[in-house]
């Protein structure tokens, strides 16, 4: 560093600068970068005065304003249900990342994800920060399929409900670059190809265990063996399952039998021996007894029918499993119903 001095020809004041020198190449002279003065020179002892000092700048205490009250009645039930933690095993520390965007999903519903941004900065979330579009995208490209039945297999684990709801739902959408956007049966009487969304949840707590996007022509009655397959892959060696009667099916009954399962599934009444069984007990229903008050006054009455398991063609002896447990005289489940009870013959 060199010191230069340049005096004012108005003033009569003499400056002082630091400044680095160089060698300037093309004016073949001495040059000088970043020049910066520190002080002048007082006329009558001829000594340097520097520059007063400036003062600090004070430290003003800033105050910010965030909304946590969804955020956190929600991370307190992903705290107790053991969420959080199934997502931090799973996914690492990606797993804030993701429980604060499905927060942002509940509470912005139907905003688009691009407003995740705003909501991060004005919202108290597990992840405590901000979240750009391209990281966004980068999250939802680095979870893979192992991870997912990881996750999957987590929540199975902690399940601790005696049955579980399976049911589907459409989402409609105008894509014609998914590849499962197709043309079906749509629940919302929307004109639009749509893709089906399978979910099991638990009926106690009502957590969802596991989901399963499907092409939107796929119906309710095909999904029950693809179902069974991928619990049993997910660990789960109890299901006792709840199904309405659009799942409903003689081939759905033998599958769920075959794999010991305990159900209950709504029966269509159009089906002979459910209209005999309307009639053989009508009085039952029409009678106060079997009236329950803690379900919107549902009558319930009971009855039992023998199940013949299919079998096929073969050399040697045969297994018939049948039903032969009586029907109590009455009973808090629902009816009809089966109830599994093998014998062989």
């Amino acid at each position: 560093m060199a010191q230069i001095r340049q005096t004012n020809p108005r003033t009569g004041i003499t400056y002082v600068y630091e400044a680095t020198p160089f060698w300037d190449k093309e004016r073949k002279q001495s040059r000088y970068l970043d020049r910066k003065m520190i002080g002048h020179i007082d006329p009558e002892s001829g000594e340097l005065v520097a520059n007063r000092p400036t003062k600090p700048a004070v430290s003003v205490p800033t105050a910010s304003r965030l909304f946590a009250g969804a955020t956190h009645l929600l991370g307190g039930l992903a705290a107790q249900t053991g969420l959080r933690d199934d997502l931090g095993k799973v996914f690492d520390e990606a797993g804030l990342a993701i429980e604060s965007v499905a927060q942002f999903l509940i509470c912005a519903d139907p905003a688009p994800m691009s407003r995740f941004g705003l909501w991060a900065r004005t919202h108290a979330h597990p992840y405590g920060a901000e979240i750009s579009s391209q990281r966004l995208s980068e999250l939802f490209a680095s979870i893979s399929q192992d991870q997912i039945e990881q996750f999957f297999r987590a929540r199975v684990k902690r399940a601790s409900g005696r049955y579980w709801f399976f049911d589907t739902t459409s989402i409609s959408s105008y894509s014609k670059l998914l590849e499962k956007v197709r043309w079906g049966h749509n629940k919302d009487g929307v004109a639009l190809p749509q893709i089906n969304l399978a979910l099991v949840k638990d009926a106690d707590s009502g957590a969802p265990l596991a989901f399963k996007d499907l092409p939107g022509n796929i119906t309710d009655v095909s999904l029950v063996k693809s179902l069974i397959a991928d619990f049993q892959h997910y660990g789960a060696t109890s299901m006792k399952l709840c199904m309405d009667r659009g799942f409903y099916s003689k081939t759905n009954i033998d599958a769920m039998m075959a794999s010991h399962l305990k159900f209950l599934i709504g029966a269509r009444t159009g089906l002979g021996y459910v209209k005999q069984a309307i009639i053989d007990h009508g009085h039952e229903l029409r009678s106060c007894s079997t009236t329950t008050r803690t379900n919107n006054c549902t009558a319930r009455v009971s009855t039992s029918r023998g199940y013949q398991k299919p079998t096929a063609k073969r050399n040697g002896p045969t297994c018939v499993c049948t039903s032969t447990r009586p029907a109590p005289a009455k009973t808090n489940k629902p009816w009809p119903h089966y109830s599994r009870n093998f014998m062989t013959s």
